[in-house]
């Protein structure tokens, strides 16, 4: 008897022999050997029309698969993006708005001093000093037509004698650091 290597047809491995039948331990095929006629007869347990439709389901998925990650890498892209944009609108409107009402503050100062006028500050600042040193600081900024009213209400509270109890400027009682005023405006400083 002679002794003969037997691979398998189907895959090529060594194939294990017993009982006249050749097992592949590889891929599942079984061979009959028989030794009168010496032909071989093929037995696959490999269903090849099954496994290439699960190869095709493979291929399927993973086209999907690569489809998919391909969206969520363009929605996160996207996302980033517009959260950029929302960065962007959410800081720069407000800072748009100051810089805005910034400069607004800023030209009406400056045109109002181009044009002679005088800020005179927060009118509450005057309320309760002395008035004599209410009207020095009035002519030291430029106004020039002051007038004080002597209210004479202290009576027995003499620690108000003297004491401002309201200022207003052109008619303006409630004025504030952003107001302007012509230096010849009407100021009027009522006191205790």
């Amino acid at each position: 008897m002679k002794t003969v290597k037997l691979t398998c047809q189907n895959c090529g491995a060594n194939l294990d022999v017993k009982d006249n039948i050749a097992f592949c331990s590889y891929c599942g095929a079984k061979l009959v050997i028989d030794d009168e006629n010496r032909t071989t007869t093929h037995n696959y347990n490999y269903n090849y029309t099954h496994t290439k439709r699960d190869e095709a389901r493979i291929r399927e998925n993973e086209r999907k698969e690569k489809v998919r990650l391909t969206e969520l890498e363009y929605e996160e892209r996207k996302d980033k993006r517009d959260n950029k944009i929302g960065l962007i609108c959410g800081l720069g409107i407000p800072l748009f708005i100051i810089l805005a009402i910034l400069l607004g503050f800023g030209i009406n100062k400056w045109t109002s001093q181009a044009q002679g006028k005088i800020c005179a500050g927060y009118y509450d600042d005057y309320i309760g000093e002395n008035y004599e040193a209410v009207v020095e600081q009035f002519e030291e900024m430029g106004f020039t037509n002051i007038v004080t009213v002597d209210l004479d209400d202290a009576g027995l509270a003499f620690w108000n004698d003297g004491k401002v109890k309201s200022v207003s400027i052109d008619g303006n009682d409630s004025f504030e650091d952003i107001n302007y005023f012509y230096p010849d405006d009407k100021v009027i400083i009522k006191y205790h």
